[in-house]
């Protein structure tokens, strides 16, 4: 299911586009989960317990504030795609190059450019979610979402894959996972870990700590590698998946 987060200060905007929303699911006979916000408090809140895919987001201006919280969302949620939607012309938008997974929606809104958007948003999130794993072992065959690892962990001689949901004993070995989980997703910080890059919650000296509580050494060879991984916009998905690019585009 695709989770949509609407937070823009105008009621009335707010209102035109979750109607668009719920004209899309009429249509085409699907359910969408559509949250709206009419302040940053609550929003800010939610952004913990909600995996959103789509953030509507008035336009920043030079406000430092508004720039922070941006990044922050960012930083909760780096596969979410960020809506701008600004009463501004195409022609002087500026948009921040580094910036990705963003798309500037200038008025009037209409249903063609919502359609449009949240078609994209459901192709990728398929696109990303057929992609798996296949693990055996002695409890039987396990088809892993790669999206839901967290991290793999070598303990002893099996490597133990890590989800948001549960614990997976595997026979490969770390050298077989690493050549299968590649960048800019997965990264091997250290002998005995691969980590999702898009569950850090923060790196400090030589530790990760991933959002769910879990504290990981880090190697300090492969620090700066990681360190170049995590700052690099390559590694958010793209919006057409066999292209190269970052998603940031006009609508």
């Amino acid at each position: 299911m695709i989770k949509i987060a609407i937070c823009l200060d105008s009621p009335k905007l707010l209102k035109e586009i979750h109607g668009y929303m719920q004209h899309y699911c009429t249509l085409n006979d699907t359910h969408l989960d559509v949250r709206k916000y009419y302040n940053f408090r609550g929003f800010l809140r939610d952004i913990y317990y909600q995996a959103f895919d789509l953030v509507f987001m008035d336009l920043p201006k030079s406000g430092e504030q508004e720039f922070a919280i941006v990044e922050k969302v960012k930083k909760i949620v780096p596969d979410a795609v960020i809506a701008f939607v600004s009463i501004s012309s195409a022609s002087i938008i500026v948009k921040e190059p580094n910036l990705a997974n963003v798309v500037f929606i200038t008025k009037p809104i209409n249903y063609g450019k919502i359609e449009f958007l949240v078609n994209e948003i459901r192709n990728v999130k398929s696109y990303r979610e057929r992609k798996s794993l296949l693990v055996k072992n002695d409890q039987g065959i396990f088809k892993i979402r790669c999206c839901d690892i967290i991290f793999l962990e070598r303990c002893q001689k099996s490597v133990i894959i890590h989800t948001n949901t549960e614990e997976i004993n595997s026979c490969r070995t770390m050298k077989e996972y690493e050549s299968k989980l590649r960048e800019p997703v997965f990264f091997r910080c250290h002998t005995s870990f691969i980590v999702n890059t898009n569950y850090i919650a923060n790196l400090h000296d030589h530790e990760l700590s991933m959002i769910n509580k879990k504290v990981i050494p880090v190697s300090r060879y492969r620090r700066k590698g990681l360190i170049q991984l995590m700052l690099s916009p390559s590694r958010c998905e793209p919006m057409n998946p066999g292209a190269g690019s970052t998603f940031s585009k006009q609508v």
